[in-house]
């Protein structure tokens, strides 16, 4: 809903590998989610330019996470996916919306956009990976 389709994926890729505690190869990170190479592979670009992940060359190399699964939140993550300008843009798309000239839904977006960036300022990967039995879940 608020969120798209590359940064839900973006936070599952970063959730295995905080699960995994080891290096994982863009094909096996495919398989495992369920996802396409190239999506993966384009998802852990964004990522490594974001220093999220860091990656090994070679035999036995991967991706793995660059800092601790506590020091990465969802609003970061989303904001090097896809940005978070869309979130400051009117509800219905009028470019002149704002304090002085209100959009009929202007004051109820702002409560819930701001609640949503409370929400996902405050979620880390530490949070996510608590319920491990949660996630294998969704990934089966």
């Amino acid at each position: 809903m608020f969120i798209s389709q590359t940064s839900k994926n973006a936070i599952r890729i970063l959730s295995f590998l905080a699960e995994g505690k080891q290096r994982y190869s863009t094909d096996y990170i495919a398989r495992h989610l369920d996802l396409s190479v190239k999506n993966v592979r384009k998802i852990l670009f964004l990522l490594l330019k974001a220093e999220f992940v860091t990656s090994v060359q070679g035999k036995n190399g991967g991706y793995y996470l660059a800092r601790r699964p506590g020091d990465i939140y969802l609003r970061d993550v989303i904001n090097a996916i896809d940005g978070l300008d869309k979130y400051d843009q009117c509800i219905f798309g009028y470019e002149k919306c704002n304090e002085k000239n209100p959009c009929p839904l202007h004051y109820e977006w702002i409560k819930i956009r701001n609640k949503f960036m409370d929400f996902i300022g405050s979620i880390n990967l530490e949070k996510i990976i608590e319920n491990e039995e949660l996630i294998n879940k969704h990934i089966q």
